[in-house]
């Protein structure tokens, strides 16, 4: 039986020769090609022709065919008209003997949904029809089936309508006849192959949607324009789906990636118009008859700006084929038989950095050899040793990866070679330009051999010819010194991605700060903020101290050069991607400020708006990493808010920004329920808010998260994946904890919106004081203490207040609110901030004063210090601006009571105290003042020792002490200080004074005078029950604290000196605990 007779009940459906216009179908039309597009499969689209959208791919033999129905108000159901008539159509095209052999799909897509049970319409059978499209169990497909073939057989009845061509007539009787005995099993079969497809959401709804897929698409392309300008993207492949729309015959409706990609090109700029009618001409080219050199060169030009393009990578084939044929011409010149060789290679290898490249050099060997076989060929000119350098390089990563058979010898031969050549011609050269250009090929080709595990080369050799090259910049005016720069960028990404020795990276960053000088004259603003940019996003995820704070520099600077409107997309970049950096270092409060700041800017014109959500992206994400998890909700519905009004409503797991948000507000609803029963009807809250939105995405996920942890895990994973207790943003008062270069500061303030904007703003700029000075190269010899601030609103700039405490730096702050956009009143807000920073940060530094204020001003001058501390806008009023106060008190989150679970706060490896032997100490020079102390100390009290020693306590005196860790010098400095006060004491009381000013001149004087004095010219017998039972502890804990003048270190700066910080500090960086002459020792 042949079902292809069937075909003649087949009616005029395609609407070729009826009005067209239905621009949903063509939107639709455009998805599904761009969809392809990034598939890079071989399926063509026909516009209108066999049905709505008929798509074919005859590399899997598959035919799908889309009815599509747009309605206001409307639902369907088997007595639809539309309906049956889709059926009539997709059976006529299932038994069409051009497609049979295809694996057929047809689908009934519609934005309106099923019909309500009524009369005999079958609502209710194509409901589960629908519902169980995927697996139809036998029963059901019967009746399916059998559906389909009496909506089939009754369309077939009035084929004859009308029609008077008695030929014709015959052809459909006998069609009739066996359409009429036709097997249970075609029906069955035809059934399986429909799907149907009921968005149930309004028409409006449904063309927003699709044009939404299609920008994402769009914006997905790597191609510059549509990078540039999407809206023409969209408007050209719009306008060819219309062209052929109308087209007569339907190879000329086709719609394939091949014209999709002549299209972007055609749109682009003048050099890829120019590539494209290459590309169309060549690409049809099979055989080369001769050696013509303007054809060649235009093979070889449209072949590297393809592989340097980087989204035509589907060209490349096309382009060594035909490098393939002239290689193997008998008539090619040696010269252009190297060129053609040196770009079949790159071609053909298609590298990866530090990874194995996409292509293989397997079988290419000879040409390999055969390139490098004739020195003399490379001539003598640049940029034929430029060349001949890269693929020497190339060829070794090729080797390393497998991808070629070439020894390790013949490389090093060939390098040899090529670097002995630059060294000859930097003999004759008079050019500086030129020698420039000579010095970077033998300084490359030098540094990227230092990478192979197995050679001598050093870095020093490298260093010759940077060296040079820096001499000559100021005359070589022509040199292409942004260039060079870019190369050692490169160079040390790939330095950075192999954990390689980072003494020699930043010897290769301080170079390349060196050459920006010149780079800045010859670049403008945004081309130079370009280049610090690329020199910061490597490090945007190292952890390595020295190259975080680098990193934070770079982009601060490529900020400032970005600060126009016209440039206002990169600023914005720059502060997300300070922002990531102060994320990675776990200064939360800064990242939060510089994202806030990013997503400010973005609010300034329309075309900046996408950047907003991903600004929240990482405001969600500090909050989360905090363990403010109630602000966490409002940063989630600020970001899905943002994303959907300027962005994209799709679920795109490609988007990393929106899957780290979705994991972090999981992580929320998952976890904050167990943690606190207030919190978890804050969350059904929520989720009821989020509707489709959380049933759809969050809640498998919420459900993955609470399967897999146990209630006794939950406690460890979060001290593994926060910086801070969970829900500290709940209570009536705040408290956050931040460990940092050794000091565990702790923050107190009202739980209230204006305290929380001011309070964060504080701890944002001092995260930000604190990571430049830590990530610094200087040694501010910080005290390994503990810090409580209590933050609280003011109403003026008032200095900080130092509480009474030994054991912790306490202080109270008092931070006022700027309510207007006042300039003066916010350039005092942030001289208020740093001016109280910098007043704790010298109590626990143990430089002098003096120093430390040298070092914070030389930061500010030359590191633009006072620039980071204020990211375009003050914190609080970002805060406000973004945080409403009626979101921030729904839910009222300061009557929740915070959960305890025990955490405790670890700092950033690259911010922990510095507990390494300081720079300022030397076994020789303590060993010597231990000397000259042991005599000096016996001066004032040699007597009072001798009593001392004759009492029988004494012997368990010194042992006592000696067990408790102290060390004879630092028992008889105790001793000393303490025999002395005694004496001092008695003085003063022979005395009165006048002011608080002449007893304190007195008793300094005193101390001065006394301590010097031998002890025979003023002996007085003290009791040495003022030794044994008297507070000799104080005497002992100055010890530390009177010795750091030695060192050149101050630590009398407070009122109230942290003594055990100090004594730690001396211990673990001055040796306190070990260093002794014991054997002058006279206890």
């Amino acid at each position: 039986m042949s079902l292809d007779k069937l075909f003649i009940f087949s009616k005029n459906t395609d609407a070729a020769e009826a009005l067209r216009g239905y621009e949903y179908q063509k939107l639709r039309a455009l998805e599904n090609w761009l969809d392809n597009y990034h598939s890079k499969n071989n399926q063509i689209i026909y516009c209108d022709y066999e049905e709505d959208i008929f798509q074919r791919d005859l590399d899997e033999w598959s035919s799908k065919f889309t009815q599509l129905k747009l309605y206001s108000s409307k639902n369907f159901s088997f007595s639809s008209v539309e309906v049956t008539k889709a059926i009539s159509h997709f059976f006529m095209l299932f038994v069409k003997g051009e497609y049979k052999f295809d694996q057929q799909q047809f689908i009934f897509e519609t934005n309106a949904d099923i019909a309500r049970k009524y009369k005999d319409n079958d609502a209710e059978l194509l409901k589960k029809w629908k519902e169980h499209q995927e697996s139809l169990d036998p029963e059901l497909l019967k009746q399916c089936a059998e559906k389909v073939r009496s909506i089939v057989l009754k369309y077939a009845e009035s084929a004859n309508e009308g029609i008077k061509d008695l030929v014709l007539l015959e052809k459909i009787k006998d069609a009739k006849l066996i359409l009429a005995e036709l097997p249970d099993e075609v029906w069955e079969r035809f059934a399986r192959t429909i799907k149907w497809n009921f968005s149930d959401i309004s028409a409006e709804k449904a063309m927003e949607g699709v044009i939404e897929r299609i920008n994402t698409y769009i914006s997905k392309l790597e191609n510059p324009i549509a990078k540039k300008n999407k809206e023409i993207v969209f408007a050209r492949l719009y306008y060819a789906i219309s062209e052929r729309s109308i087209q007569t015959e339907g190879e000329d409706r086709k719609l394939d990636v091949a014209l999709l990609d002549q299209l972007l090109l055609e749109s682009g700029d003048e050099e890829d118009k120019g590539y494209n009618e290459d590309y169309q001409f060549w690409s049809k080219v099979t055989t080369i008859a001769g050696f013509r050199v303007a054809e060649f060169l235009k093979v070889l030009n449209s072949s590297f700006y393809c592989r340097y393009a980087g989204y035509l990578k589907h060209h490349w084939e096309t382009w060594a084929t035909l490098l393939k044929h002239y290689i193997d011409l008998p008539d090619i010149p040696k010269f252009y038989k190297q060129k053609a060789i040196y770009e079949l290679i790159w071609t053909t290898v298609r590298p990866k950095m530090l990874a194995a490249p996409d292509g293989t050099l397997e079988g290419m060997e000879a040409q390999v050899r055969g390139y490098f076989a004739e020195f003399e060929n490379f001539g003598d000119d640049v940029e034929s040793l430029e060349d001949a350098s890269a693929l020497v390089g190339l060829i070794e990563g090729s080797v390393h990866f497998g991808r070629v058979e070439i020894k390790a010898e013949e490389i090093a031969y060939w390098r040899e070679r090529i670097l002995q050549k630059a060294i000859d011609e930097l003999e004759k050269v008079k050019d500086p330009n030129q020698a420039c250009y000579f010095h970077a090929i033998a300084a490359l080709l030098t540094l990227h051999h230092t990478i192979n595990p197995d050679s001598e080369t050093i870095m020093d050799d490298t260093f010759v010819h940077l060296d040079e090259i820096l001499n000559l910049l100021d005359s070589a005016t022509q040199y292409d010194v942004k260039e060079l720069a870019n190369r050692l960028t490169g160079f040390i990404k790939i330095l950075i991605t192999l954990a390689h020795d980072t003494e020699e990276i930043e010897r290769l960053e301080e170079f390349t700060d060196k050459l920006m000088p010149f780079v800045a004259q010859k670049s403008s603003d945004h081309d130079l903020a370009k280049v610090y940019v690329d020199r910061g996003v490597k490090y945007l995820h190292t952890t390595e101290p020295k190259s975080v704070l680098r990193a934070i520099n770079y982009f601060h600077k490529a900020k400032t050069l970005w600060r126009h409107d016209h440039t206002r997309g990169g600023h914005i970049l720059a502060l997300l991607n300070i922002s990531q950096l102060y994320l990675l270092i776990g200064c939360n409060f800064a990242a939060k400020y510089y994202a806030l700041s990013a997503a400010r800017h973005a609010t300034s014109e329309s075309a900046l708006n996408h950047r907003i959500s991903d600004a929240f992206a990482m405001i969600l994400n500090a909050d989360f990493k905090e363990g403010a998890w109630i602000s966490c909700l409002e940063d989630f519905r600020l970001f899905i808010l943002y994303r959907g009004e300027f962005k994209s409503r799709e679920y795109d797991t490609e988007d990393n920004k929106l899957m780290y948000s979705l994991r972090d507000i999981a992580i929320v609803i998952a976890f904050a329920s167990r943690l606190s029963s207030e919190v978890a009807a804050i969350i059904e809250s929520e989720i009821r808010e989020m509707g489709q939105l959380y049933k759809d995405i969050l809640e498998p996920m919420v459900e993955e998260l609470n399967g897999s942890v146990r209630d006794t895990e939950l406690a460890a994973l979060l001290q593994k994946k926060l910086d801070d207790a969970p829900l500290n943003d709940a209570g009536p008062q705040r408290t956050i904890f931040w460990d940092a270069l050794g000091s565990n500061w702790k923050f107190i303030f009202e739980n209230d919106w204006l305290t929380n904007s001011i309070a964060e703003e504080f701890i944002a700029v001092l995260q930000i004081l604190v990571a430049d000075l830590g990530l610094s190269k200087t040694d501010l010899h910080l005290l390994e203490s503990k810090i409580e601030i209590n933050i609280q609103l003011g109403e003026r700039w008032e200095p900080p207040v130092r509480l009474a405490s030994n054991d912790i730096h306490k202080w109270i702050v008092k931070v006022p609110a700027v309510a207007k956009e006042d300039y003066q009143a916010i350039q005092m807000q942030c001289a208020f901030m740093a001016v109280c920073i910098k007043k704790m940060l010298d109590e626990i530094s143990l430089l002098p004063t003096e120093e430390l204020e040298n070092e914070i001003q030389r930061r500010l001058e030359k590191e633009d210090l006072a620039g980071k501390t204020m990211a375009d806008f003050l914190y609080q009023r970002l805060y406000r601006y973004f945080i409403e106060r009626k979101y921030f008190y729904e839910p009222n989150r300061a009557s929740y009571e915070k959960p305890d679970i025990g955490f405790t706060s670890t700092p950033f490896s690259g911010l922990k105290w510095d507990d390494s032997l300081s720079g300022k100490y030397s076994v020789e020079k303590s060993l010597e003042m231990i000397r000259e102390r042991y005599p000096a100390c016996m001066v004032p009290m040699h007597l009072t020792l001798i009593r001392l020693q004759k009492d029988p306590r004494y012997p368990d005196f010194i042992k006592k002490l000696r067990e408790q860790g102290w060390l004879d010098w630092q028992i008889l400095l105790a001793l000393f200080n303490h025999t002395v006060s005694y004496k001092v004491s008695i003085e003063m009381q022979k005395k009165s004074f006048h002011s608080a000013q002449e007893e304190y001149d007195l008793v300094q004087e005193a101390f001065g005078r006394l301590f010097k004095m031998d002890e025979e010219e003023n002996y007085i017998e003290i009791p040495v029950d003022y030794y044994f039972e008297g507070d000799l502890d104080f005497q002992l804990r100055q010890a530390a604290l009177l010795t750091l003048r030695n060192w050149g270190l101050e630590g009398q700066k407070s009122d109230f000196p942290d003594f055990n910080a100090v004594k730690n500090l001396m211990v673990k960086r001055f040796n306190f605990n070990i260093d002794d002459e014991s054997n002058l020792s006279p206890l």
